[in-house]
């Protein structure tokens, strides 16, 4: 066991690889979070778990919280503040888990649809030259996107950004959609103001639409929709989603 406030590391690893994990990744990678996101500090233990395989990840996410994980590579268990991971299948799930878990603690209201998205920018990211930023890059989910948006089965923009809670039948697309469009306003550098101006606006935008039409000056959400769909064409062209 690993003891670094306010984060309790465990695992099947030895002590060594738990302290590699902490100051390679965990504690940069929070401190890029918080210098872009979160204001409140973290008042109760998070307690991260790190697996070295399926088997044991599969075998302590069912002991611990009777979860049968099937193809998950990680998960946050919001109501112990505990994050389980499998290791094996490398780093980026940790930035995802991570995300929800200091979320929890400095917007706890935060919209399903933005709470996620914002988790998956960081499965797949890079740090600023300054490590202050964690800079979303192309991941799988980019395909799926891609696959509804040439299938003309991509559905508005409103109909993300306006969702109270995701519908599990379209999980995957949401989450894609959700992440593109998080890397979409970060490179208009709208990301973080986003998310600081509707953490302060919850109450009366439950799920960031009105918000979003602030920020961008627009009365329209199919405005944005527009453009966001020009810039998916573009950065198709320009690497692989």
């Amino acid at each position: 066991m690993l003891i670094q406030t306010p984060y309790v590391i465990v695992g099947d690893f030895e002590i060594s690889t738990l302290e590699a994990l902490y100051h390679k990744a965990i504690s940069p990678t929070e401190y890029a979070l918080n210098v872009s996101y979160f204001d409140t500090p973290p008042d109760r233990p998070i307690t991260i778990v790190a697996l070295s395989s399926d088997e044991r990840y599969q075998q302590v996410a069912l002991d611990l919280d009777q979860r049968k994980t099937g193809s998950y590579y990680g998960y946050f268990q919001s109501n112990e503040m505990r994050i389980v991971l499998n290791l094996s299948t490398g780093s980026g799930t940790l930035g995802h888990e991570l995300t929800h878990a200091l979320a929890e603690i400095d917007y706890p209201a935060m919209p399903e649809w933005f709470d996620e998205g914002l988790a998956s920018l960081h499965e797949q990211c890079e740090f600023s030259d300054e490590q202050t930023q964690l800079i979303g890059t192309s991941n799988w989910r980019g395909q799926l996107l891609l696959s509804a948006l040439n299938r003309d089965q991509l559905p508005p923009l409103s109909n993300l950004v306006e969702q109270v809670r995701i519908d599990s039948r379209r999980e995957a697309l949401t989450y894609a959609y959700a992440r593109y469009f998080c890397i979409y306003l970060q490179q208009k550098r709208l990301l973080s103001p986003f998310y600081r101006k509707l953490r302060t606006s919850q109450e009366f935008d439950a799920t960031g639409g009105q918000t979003l039409k602030q920020l961008l000056n627009i009365n329209d959400l199919a405005d944005i929709d527009a453009d966001f769909r020009l810039w998916l064409n573009g950065f198709r062209h320009t690497k692989t989603p």
